[in-house]
């Protein structure tokens, strides 16, 4: 109101009482409407609500003196409160001051004053009231809200820099830990009602846990899971007993651990968990609530990153098709005609040496042409199982036969677990560990385990060989490629070797499924 209007003195103050109660009567938020002299420099609360009035413990404090309310060097007289009932601006204005409270007691109070009508001779104002430690978690609500903020950008920088998807998953368990002053972050996918696989976590020296899976045993933890919310819960000696039992290399845990969990959910499906946890102390209340956030907002991000992993395998898989067509109506007919014409030859030819090496090129090139077919199998994506078992059986045995090493196969699980990218994957590694065997060893048996389960493969080529030196790092291009095979699908690629007992190779992922396919 311009000050040629009416004066506050003028207003009908009691219907602006009226109407500061109904709007803020029943409140939670401490506030007080306030008329500000500005010639007396003081204050007069018209009205307070019932949170104001707890807050500072009095019956009432309708018309109270503001000066009574606080300590003298803390009253109107200051010049930051006298500069702005002098201003013209609309804007809100605080100033924090000790209030005397009705047992005799003082509490620091952050004011926020906005103003709604002025005079040449006072402002009217409506306060609200904010105990400082109140003002304190706001302002640690808000730096936490900003760290969420920072990192959904950081993770939508990621996503668009195309950068690996496990990289990105542990982007999100980084986070998580440092908004969440956790020890440890884990992400956690759901392959079964009651099972889990850790997919990501924050500290490069967990990354051994990745693709193991977890039964869901904690009763806490599975029904928040089942129930999609967030929850935190604790590890006592006997669970950490446990945990170290499973997982070589945290004994040295203290005898709790303090969790939370939030779910992941997308699309009304639960993806999996982010997980944190620390040593110190359980997480509180508002911690809880920011991780469930966080969890909420990077399930978008969670949904795109796999989206683009299913999408390069689908050009993968496109791919590996159209080689296959390729080798079976190019490639393996060309073989074919080339076999025809040695055989023309073989049957013309009347000198014997002749004869004994051209017979030897049919039978190798027989054999080329075999793993050629081999090739085709394992590309295809919709081999039969039964083509699969014998396509393993194939690798293994031609190579075997050709440097005259005697050779056994077991193979046990499902093989209808496995995807096709994840037949071709294991198609890969045997040869290449074949391969190796062959040209490396000087070994006269060789033995190759596949074992299915529910959750993992594991493939394992042994011989009695010379053995290769034993060494900390996997070393070699083929043996490299193995290690990094295993590492970008989360598993593990070890070797053990020794002159006495030959060398062991086990190679070993995570299945993505946890049913048989259809």
């Amino acid at each position: 109101m311009s000050e040629k209007g009416m004066s506050v003195s003028d207003h009908d103050l009691a219907g602006r009482s009226d109407q500061f109660r109904r709007l803020f009567g029943s409140s939670d938020v401490a506030a007080a409407l306030v008329w500000y002299d500005k010639v007396a420099a003081e204050g007069v609360m018209l009205a307070a609500n019932g949170a104001l009035t707890a807050l500072l413990g009095y019956e009432t404090l309708d018309g109270r003196n503001m000066a009574e309310l606080t300590v003298e060097r803390d009253r109107l007289t200051d010049a930051a409160t006298v500069a702005w009932m002098a201003s013209t601006s609309n804007e809100v204005f605080r100033h924090s001051k000790r209030y005397v409270r009705g047992d005799g007691t003082l509490i620091a109070l952050d004011v926020y004053a906005g103003l709604i009508d002025r005079s040449a001779q006072a402002n009217l104002a409506v306060c609200v009231f904010v105990d400082e430690r109140r003002g304190a978690q706001v302002e640690e609500q808000r730096t936490a809200m900003s760290r969420v903020t920072e990192a959904l950008a950081d993770l939508r920088a990621a996503l668009l820099r195309e950068e690996p998807t496990q990289g990105v998953l542990e982007l999100i368990c980084s986070w998580a830990c440092e908004m969440l002053h956790a020890y440890n972050a884990g992400l956690m996918e759901t392959v079964e009602p009651q099972s889990l696989r850790v997919r990501a976590v924050d500290n490069a020296s967990a990354k051994g846990i990745v693709g193991m899976a977890w039964p869901v045993e904690h009763t806490t933890f599975s029904a928040a899971l089942r129930m999609g919310v967030a929850t935190r819960y604790e590890m006592g000696p006997n669970d950490l007993l446990a945990l170290a039992s499973r997982l070589p290399g945290t004994e040295g845990l203290s005898n709790r651990l303090f969790l939370a969990m939030a779910p992941v959910i997308s699309s009304e499906r639960t993806l999996g968990a982010l997980i944190v946890s620390r040593r110190k102390a359980p997480f509180a209340d508002d911690e809880l609530a920011l991780l469930e956030l966080f969890a909420n907002e990077v399930s978008d991000a969670l949904t795109f990153a796999q989206l683009r992993t299913d999408l390069a395998r689908l050009a993968v898989i496109e791919d590996r098709e159209r080689i296959a067509r390729n080798l079976h109506d190019e490639i393996i007919q060309d073989l074919i005609g080339v076999r025809l014409g040695l055989v023309h030859l073989l049957q013309r030819s009347s000198d014997d040496e002749a004869r004994e090496e051209l017979a030897e090129s049919l039978t190798q090139l027989d054999l080329v042409t075999i793993r050629a077919r081999d090739v085709v199998t394992g590309l295809e994506d919709g081999a039969s199982v039964a083509d699969f078992r014998d396509t393993l059986t194939s690798v293994a045995s031609s190579k075997a036969r050709r440097a005259n090493i005697g050779w056994t196969m077991e193979i046990e699980g499902e093989l209808e677990r496995l995807a096709g990218d994840e037949r071709f994957e294991v198609m890969r590694v045997l040869n290449e560990a074949v391969s190796n065997v062959v040209r490396h060893s000087d070994a006269t048996q060789m033995g190759v385990s596949l074992s299915v389960s529910p959750d993992a493969l594991t493939l394992v080529v042994d011989d009695d060989g010379i053995g290769l030196d034993a060494v900390s790092d996997v070393t070699g291009l083929g043996l490299r490629n193995l290690n990094r095979r295993a590492v970008e699908r989360g598993g593990s690629f070890e070797i053990d070797a020794s002159p006495e007992h030959g060398t062991t190779l086990r190679w070993s992922i995570p299945l993505r499924g946890g049913a048989p396919a259809s």
